[in-house]
């Protein structure tokens, strides 16, 4: 399947998943994509510090992954808005491996004045699903979780953005 890229979401200085000055960060990076509605995609490509056994991901790391894709997903609609889990459930259905791209897809169901719920999976770039979550997030303003968001700790990462991301 081939995803047409809108817009770039911005990253953060020291996110466990996107942080560009944290050195055990995969730098993950995270696509508005065209559709009806517009979803969000995240890339991610894990090395080996990021492992339980032996060439695969740990889960908790698996967990963060979905949990921050569908956390994120509420900006498609409103970049004022961000999330809090309220719940995840996760589901792991094939070993996920390390050093090499890897795409977290998701969906949203719900969006209201108080919260947003959804759906995610993680795939390889053969499309094959890996993981998969539903989650529930509380609505709230980024002052009131992040405290003051500034260009040194959230910025838009100058990295050349694709026209495409392609899955399968």
């Amino acid at each position: 399947m081939k995803y047409k890229v809108l817009e770039k979401q911005n990253s953060s200085a020291w996110c466990m998943l996107c942080g560009m000055q944290n050195p055990m960060s995969p730098q993950m990076k995270f696509y508005v994509c065209e559709g009806e509605p517009k979803f969000l995609i995240g890339i991610i490509h894990a090395v080996d510090h990021h492992q339980s056994y032996p060439d695969r991901m740990h889960g908790g790391m698996i967990a963060a992954i979905l949990d921050e894709t569908l956390g994120r997903a509420v900006q498609v609609i409103d970049i004022d808005v961000w999330g809090v889990t309220i719940d995840l459930k996760v589901t792991y259905r094939r070993p996920v491996p390390l050093n090499e791209d890897l795409y977290c897809i998701t969906n949203l169901d719900v969006f209201n004045n108080r919260m947003f719920s959804g759906t995610a999976k993680l795939v390889n770039k053969a499309g094959t699903v890996l993981a998969t979550a539903e989650g529930r997030y509380a609505r709230l303003p980024a002052e009131s979780i992040a405290g003051g968001l500034t260009s040194d700790n959230w910025f838009y990462d100058d990295a050349p953005v694709p026209e495409y991301i392609e899955i399968g």
